[in-house]
């Protein structure tokens, strides 16, 4: 019942955070400050009221279009937001200990902003990377030490070794990237927070995942795009993976 009670401000919280990480990604890859002045129209450049930066609310509301210059706004604001306000419910209802939460909900929060801007320029920036890092690293040290100290080793080298493996292959067979170098370190760090079945089970996750949604663009959509952007799987599989991994195991190879 407490759940269900704080499911609704949890989901307003992801909202909002998930409107602040949008802001984050369009100002990274415009090589902007994020705290740089208030949010604008990227067609007419006016300046957005507060009112009208209200989490879906807003965009329902405009049906879409700019207040000033009536010009379509990108699915994509509501969309992160959404899906930032779904991560949050998830990650809210697995009944961990308030630090635990804390810590998951942040990492899941950097994981949006990693996967938005992946989505948008196909690229992965070293600064997140490095604030990824840091939060695995105080995540497997005080709140969710492993006991095996082995699997520190074993998690990272199968979820990074393994696109590591298919990068070189793919440079040396098809003479192109199969998979961006970001990919590869967003997987090592990724790993870190998991063992090596728990790996497994998220490399599993993200290549059905992404092979899904590859078959939907290219069947549904018509759309043959030849590099999809893989920071999305990889952060679906490791959070599939943390929280599910041995019901996925179950029903994948002994069902």
């Amino acid at each position: 019942m407490n759940n269900l009670l704080l499911s609704l401000p949890i989901f307003v919280l992801g909202m909002v955070i998930g409107s602040f990480l949008n802001v984050v990604a369009l100002r990274t890859i415009s090589s902007k400050k994020f705290y740089h002045g208030r949010s604008e129209c990227m067609h007419c450049k006016s300046t957005i009221n507060w009112f009208d930066n209200i989490p879906i609310l807003s965009f329902v509301l405009l049906r879409g279009k700019c207040r000033s210059c009536k010009r379509s706004i990108s699915i994509q604001y509501p969309l992160v937001e959404f899906i930032t306000g779904a991560i949050f419910i998830f990650v809210f209802t697995q009944n961990m200990e308030s630090q635990h939460l804390v810590i998951f909900l942040i990492i899941s929060a950097i994981l949006v902003l990693i996967s938005v801007i992946d989505a948008l320029v196909k690229s992965i920036y070293q600064s997140h990377l490095f604030i990824l890092l840091a939060l695995a690293i105080i995540f497997r040290s005080f709140i969710d030490p492993m006991n095996n100290f082995k699997d520190l080793f074993y998690g990272p080298l199968a979820f990074g070794g393994f696109l590591a493996v298919l990068r070189w292959v793919g440079g040396k067979i098809y003479k192109r990237e199969a998979m961006g170098i970001g990919d590869v370190k967003l997987a090592v760090i990724l790993g870190f927070m998991l063992n090596l079945k728990l790996a497994v089970v998220a490399l599993y996750v993200s290549f059905i995942s992404a092979s899904l949604v590859g078959f939907y663009m290219l069947i549904i959509k018509r759309k043959s795009e030849r590099i999809l952007p893989f920071a999305p799987f990889l952060s679906l599989g490791a959070i599939m993976a943390y929280f599910y991994g041995q019901q996925i195991i179950s029903l994948v190879f002994y069902s």
